[in-house]
């Protein structure tokens, strides 16, 4: 008996299942880790610790578990299933960089533009509360990034850039995009509406339009390489380059100002045009040659 029939043999539910598997396992890790991070919220007085401690186990509970336990109940190949059987190769890995950075200009100068987005006078009372919910993240942000020594850039990287990278890709490209792909829905929808849910999860409005670019930029890298760590690879820079940032600004060794580095704020946006071209002209070529 090989190793593949085993595991079909041992596979307890249907691939039917999957969504109701998925749905029920996050609704219990979801309650689990609101109970356990109370206590932990507790019994962890210093803000930052705290923060990160309730990161890792949100993390590993919300996202990572039920994205473990859904294929693990319904795929009798569980890790080719979520695609962390599958290393990425120099050259995905080259092309995954590459349409980052020809991406990043784009999708920096729609951070600047949804940050000020202002919606009708009528609507100002939401506006206002949206920004208040925007307020609280950042007061959680920043004491998270308020670190100047080697070792909480390190403590960040790993936290913030690694972990949740990877717990987040896991959960929005390993389980949900595969998810709607297994149920029918085609490659380009699935990578879409994961990204844009996974950008409500997030909770902030004036930024919810580059988050869903940057989640379908993962997503994409994800299906087309079919390697979970390509696209947790891209998430982790992306993360890990907001860390180094604010760690290198708290030090008084970068300009505050690097975040409008590629931000046009009058005449005609050439850059984001030339970066949407160079994207989509590699995203082209990739599709035209695969």
């Amino acid at each position: 008996m090989s190793t593949d029939d085993l595991r079909i043999r041992q596979r307890l539910l249907p691939s039917r299942y999957g969504w109701a598997v998925f749905a029920v396992s996050f609704l219990v890790m979801f309650l689990a880790a609101g109970i356990i991070m109370q206590i932990m919220s507790g019994l962890i007085h210093d803000a930052r610790a705290r923060i990160l401690t309730v990161s890792v186990l949100q993390g590993a509970l919300v996202f990572v578990a039920p994205a473990f336990i859904t294929w693990w109940l319904t795929s009798a190949r569980p890790a080719a299933a979520m695609g962390i059987d599958r290393c990425v190769t120099p050259r995905w890995a080259l092309w995954a960089i590459a349409l980052y950075l020809l991406a990043y200009p784009a999708i920096d100068q729609t951070t600047f533009w949804n940050e000020h987005l202002h919606l009708p006078a009528s609507m100002s009372q939401i506006e206002q509360t949206f920004r208040n919910w925007e307020d609280s993240g950042a007061v959680a942000t920043q004491a998270i990034l308020d670190t100047s020594s080697i070792g909480g850039l390190i403590v960040n990287i790993l936290i913030i850039g690694v972990f949740t990278g990877f717990a987040e890709e896991a959960f929005f490209r390993g389980c949900l995009q595969k998810l709607f792909i297994r149920s029918g829905m085609g490659a380009a929808g699935a990578i879409i509406v994961s990204a844009l849910i996974f950008s409500a999860v997030h909770m902030q409005f004036f930024g919810f339009i580059p988050r869903t670019l940057l989640g379908a930029l993962f997503g994409y890298v994800y299906y087309r390489t079919g390697s979970l760590w390509a696209g947790a690879g891209l998430h982790a820079l992306n993360n890990s380059i907001v860390v180094v940032s604010a760690w290198l600004t708290g030090r008084g060794l970068l300009d505050a100002d690097i975040d409008s580095l590629f931000v046009t704020t009058g005449g005609f946006p050439w850059l984001f045009a030339a970066s949407c071209a160079a994207s989509t002209l590699l995203i082209w070529f990739t599709e035209k040659n695969h």
